[in-house]
């Protein structure tokens, strides 16, 4: 009940946050002192997506006592680059609002979209490569050279007539590129984590892939737009790209909000898959009484990487696939389905990748979770 209540209160907290920014961001329009409206409605629109980037980098770190300490590195590489996004997305507007021209015409504009893509795809490369994922997807050499044959193919298309020379807007479009093809490496290297990764971070890296699939939606349609429309065009004056980064920022806080929960063992999904992996359905309601098998089902699902797991679920199976619909373990199956969970526990708290466990935290935790006292099963055994 208790661990219910502060579940439903980091929500209402998270969607105070929300609230406030988007209050904050309307408020801005009002406070801007420049006359003019498309610097005032500019300085809005990028106001908000740039503190939704400021609080996915707050939620990214929130929980990182929880991990280990070369996860931790994969984090703060990611919320780096959440804050050097939002300054990006946000510059440009201040620009307008004090007529900093040169921050322009330098192209110290550009250097906060470099860093911010390079920043996001070595955290999201680091945190696959604690699972031992490579390939392409995780590759700089492969995602440079996309990007360069990207940037190349593009400077050779005709585009409208811009009041700035050639070098400069090539210099833009290959910038606007980059992030582009860094946004559409880490989702592929999303995808394939998911693949891999524990039940416990699923609903994470779902948000996560969804934001870095907008953000990739959003850099492609302005690579057209920096191809077809004049710099005088309303799209530039409104700072139209940022209202699009509203979507893709907001999808990265909720991924941060989700990702700090894991530390709090208690970020399952509903739609579980225990069934499919040992053979078992979890107990549907608090009337009914959990099993050792319902301890199994919930430890097997903070672990970092399935298929290290797999293996040690074998005895599982074999005891769930005799068992008929409703039907309890015999007490020597329970014997044996003890011993899994020390094998489980073992893991979780000296081998899984990511996650930092000690024995109490676990036992806590189960106990919270499925209301089976794990200290008292292993002392009755002994007896």
């Amino acid at each position: 009940m208790e661990a219910k209540a502060m579940d439903s209160n980091s929500k209402i907290i998270f969607w105070a946050i929300t609230s406030t920014m988007v209050i904050l961001s309307l408020l801005s329009y009002v406070l801007v002192t420049n006359p003019s409206t498309a610097v005032k409605f500019s300085f809005m629109v990028a106001l908000l997506p740039t503190l939704f980037h400021f609080g996915a980098a707050y939620y990214f770190l929130a929980g990182i006592k929880y991990f280990k300490s070369k996860q931790r590195i994969a984090y703060i590489l990611i919320s780096t680059g959440m804050v050097v996004l939002g300054i990006a997305v946000m510059q440009l507007a201040i620009v307008k609002l004090f007529g900093l021209r040169e921050w322009i015409t330098s192209g110290g504009i550009l250097i906060p979209y470099l860093a911010s893509g390079a920043l996001l795809f070595a955290g999201v490369r680091r945190f696959a490569r604690l699972l031992n994922i490579k390939g392409l997807a995780t590759s700089w050499l492969a995602l440079l050279a996309v990007w360069v044959i990207a940037s190349i193919l593009f400077s050779f298309i005709p585009y409208v007539d811009k009041p700035i020379e050639h070098q400069s807007h090539v210099i833009s479009l290959t910038v606007n590129t980059f992030n582009a093809v860094v946004f559409a490496f880490g989702a592929w290297g999303l995808l394939k984590i998911k693949k891999v990764i524990g039940k416990i971070y699923q609903t994470s890296l779902r948000w996560f892939y969804k934001a870095m699939l907008a953000a990739f939606l959003v850099a492609v349609p302005y690579s057209i737009v920096l191809l077809t429309l004049p710099l005088n065009h309303w799209y530039y004056n409104y700072t139209v790209t940022a209202v699009l980064f509203i979507v893709s920022s907001w999808l990265f806080m909720r991924a941060g909000y989700s990702f700090s929960r894991i530390g709090q063992l208690k970020n399952i999904t509903k739609d579980d898959t225990s069934e499919e992996l040992l053979g078992y359905k979890p107990k549907q309601s608090s009337d009914q009484e959990s099993s050792i098998l319902d301890v199994i089902v919930y430890i097997s699902s903070l672990a970092s990487d399935n298929r290290e797991i797999d293996p040690k679920l074998d005895t599982v199976r074999s005891i769930t696939s005799q068992l008929k619909p409703g039907e309890q373990p015999s007490a020597e199956a329970e014997k044996r389905l003890l011993s899994v969970y020390k094998v489980l526990e073992n893991y979780l708290i000296n081998d899984d990748k990511l996650q930092k466990l000690d024995k109490k935290r676990l036992r806590d935790a189960v106990f919270e979770q499925t209301g089976v006292k794990i200290n008292e099963l292993i002392t009755k055994e002994n007896d």
